[in-house]
């Protein structure tokens, strides 16, 4: 059960980033001349976001409630990892489509977005494994 908390924490903390990150950039930099932001589009954005991080994290949870330890399975992860980065280039463009959002900014928010799935999420799942096993 620990492995779905932790799953969680590392959810809002990403969702959290993503939020704060897409808030700023479309309040300080995209309408800089209208000076006038969407807030409905900004609430369905994020919502919508959360939603998708949920399920995003729902498989990574669910993978290591199967697969609690990665020591013969490195490539099941890495077809999970794969299918991750998949679904978060889907959303991004989605979110590229809908709010003209430049691709550096993609960029950074898939990479940082990838980063904490891939490399920080199973380090910290395998030291609270070892811990309470």
């Amino acid at each position: 059960m620990y492995i779905f908390a932790l799953v969680l924490i590392l959810m809002m903390i990403n969702w959290l980033f993503f939020s704060s990150y897409y808030s700023l950039y479309k309040i300080l930099f995209f309408e800089k001349e209208g000076n006038n932001t969407n807030l409905r589009r900004i609430i369905l954005i994020n919502l919508s976001s959360f939603f998708y991080y949920g399920f995003i994290y729902f498989l990574i949870g669910f993978y290591f409630y199967t697969f609690p330890v990665i020591n013969g399975k490195i490539t099941n992860y890495l077809l999970i990892c794969f299918l991750i980065f998949l679904l978060m280039i889907v959303f991004s463009f989605i979110v590229k489509f809908v709010e003209k959002i430049r691709y550096k900014h993609i960029f950074f928010i898939v990479l940082f977005s990838m980063m904490l799935i891939s490399i920080i999420c199973p380090i910290l799942i395998s030291i609270s494994y070892e811990k309470y096993n």
